[in-house]
């Protein structure tokens, strides 16, 4: 492909379907899942909900993407 940069790194991302969260799988690393929002509620535990450092974090559907022209 002649149109990636040399500093570029291609790599694989995905959707968790259902619950809006971004996964994304670089060579050489853990699986990054990242959630859309964060909340403070006491909730209880569903599949999506993750506790981090303390901090809840609920996976939602929103996400936003952008790229460059």
């Amino acid at each position: 492909m002649s149109n990636i940069h040399t500093l570029q790194k291609i790599f694989p991302a995905g959707f968790d379907n259902g619950y809006g969260s971004l996964k994304l799988l670089v060579e050489g690393f853990e699986v990054v899942r990242v959630p859309s929002y964060i909340t403070n509620a006491e909730m209880e535990d569903v599949p999506g909900r993750v506790v981090f450092n303390g901090t809840a974090y609920t996976v939602g559907a929103r996400l936003v993407l952008g790229r460059s022209l």
